[in-house]
């Protein structure tokens, strides 16, 4: 067996010694191949428009196959006949069973290399009897200790590798960043009132307040409805995303389920803090966006298994073209590849009195959803179950 597998703190080097091994086989003319996956999220514009992968450092290979999962094995196969150099770059987002994949094409007298395994496929790899080298990395705050933690930067791919020590000072400093911002933002700026719950129990954020305490509870309901009708063991591959996201708790919860979770919000402010959390705390690589619903939901996005919106919408009709508001709200729910989660403020709810063009209650969320959604099933949950504080509605696509 010739199974080598990378390993090391993000921007150890891990991509640039890819690229150079791969490079020295193609200069003296051995039999290889550089394969990457469009799995596992989303793909960077130089793999997905140009065949290339990019390194830290600069250096950039192109790949001889790009595919999923499915596409990559049939490939292997065809290519397998002959002894080859078989190269896989940012393994982690290939799927945990890929691991059976490599330890089998090296068995059979390949070379395989792979890099940037995740832990479960590593431990795996390891008891299969690999090589195992892991790329040292100093701390890129004060270069004093080894890099053992990566912390992706708030708003993009970017991230720095620390050691445990700037790790836990960096990790303080941005909860009570995160508090300060939060207490200093509307619903009540300069009280302990927050719109959403950060979903973390740190000293920092003890006695902040959210005023929609049913966070939760709909959380659960919607981990509840994930579990019955998405297939789990393939989370990585199933996409959520909320409407409206604030800081970022439900797309947190959905991300906790395994789904590659996105969220977009107008306020740059929610989606900063949701973002600062997601860095320094939750570390689910959440996709948060600063986006206007009204346009980009019909226009530019992309379907997703899983949709939701919660007392967005009834916002949008107050400020603008109830028909611009419709042609949103009922792309949303044909967006949604399987299940939708919906809430709506109601015209007979005091701060909405005499404020809508339109009369909004059950009745008309549910004509909605029947008349536009394509559901197979609509689920109702009355405001005051278990605590909600709005009726909460679910649909299900066949």
């Amino acid at each position: 067996m010739t199974l080598t597998v990378l390993t090391g703190a993000a921007g150890a080097g891990k991509t640039t010694e890819v690229i150079r091994i791969v490079t020295d086989l193609r200069e003296h003319r051995q039999r290889s191949f550089l394969i990457a996956t469009l799995d596992g999220g989303t793909v960077r514009p130089a793999l997905e428009k140009y065949d290339i992968i990019n390194a830290r450092s600069g250096r950039k290979a192109r790949v001889d196959f790009k595919g999923h999962a499915a596409e990559i094995r049939a490939f292997i196969s065809a290519k397998g006949t002959a002894p080859s150099t078989f190269v896989f770059d940012e393994a982690q987002r290939f799927g945990k069973d890929f691991a059976e994949d490599w330890i089998a094409l090296s068995g059979k007298g390949h070379v395989v290399i792979v890099s940037t395994p995740s832990a479960a496929q590593l431990d795996r790899l390891r008891e299969a009897g690999a090589d195992i080298q892991s790329i040292r990395k100093l701390c890129d705050l004060m270069a004093d200790g080894d890099a053992t933690v990566t912390i992706r930067l708030p708003g993009g791919d970017g991230t720095i590798s620390v050691c445990e020590g700037c790790a836990e000072r960096l990790q303080a400093m941005a909860r009570t960043h995160l508090r300060d911002r939060l207490v200093a933002t509307a619903p009540s700026p300069g009280t302990p009132e927050i719109y959403q719950p950060i979903d973390a129990d740190f000293p920092e954020f003890a006695g902040l307040n959210p005023i929609r305490a049913d966070s939760a509870i709909r959380a659960g309901i919607m981990a509840e409805f994930v579990a019955r009708h998405l297939d789990l063991q393939d989370a990585g591959q199933k996409s959520y995303i909320d409407i409206g996201c604030n800081s970022g708790f439900f797309c947190k919860r959905m991300a906790d389920l395994g789904l590659r979770a996105s969220g977009i919000d107008v306020a740059r402010n929610d989606i900063h803090m949701g973002r600062v959390a997601d860095s320094y705390i939750y570390n689910r690589h959440l996709d948060l966006q600063v986006r206007d619903a009204l346009a980009w939901v019909p226009d530019m996005m992309p379907e997703h298994d899983v949709a939701s919106t919660f007392s967005v919408y009834q916002w949008l009709y107050e400020k603008h073209d109830t028909e611009a508001v419709h042609r949103s709200l009922r792309a949303l729910m044909a967006k949604a590849r399987k299940l939708f989660f919906f809430e709506m403020g109601y015209t007979d709810e005091a701060h909405y009195r005499d404020r809508l063009p339109l009369r909004i209650d059950r009745d008309w969320c549910l004509a909605q959803m029947r008349e536009h959604g394509g559901f197979a099933e609509i689920m109702t949950y009355g405001a005051g179950w278990n605590g909600l504080k709005r009726d909460f509605f679910v649909g299900i696509k066949p």
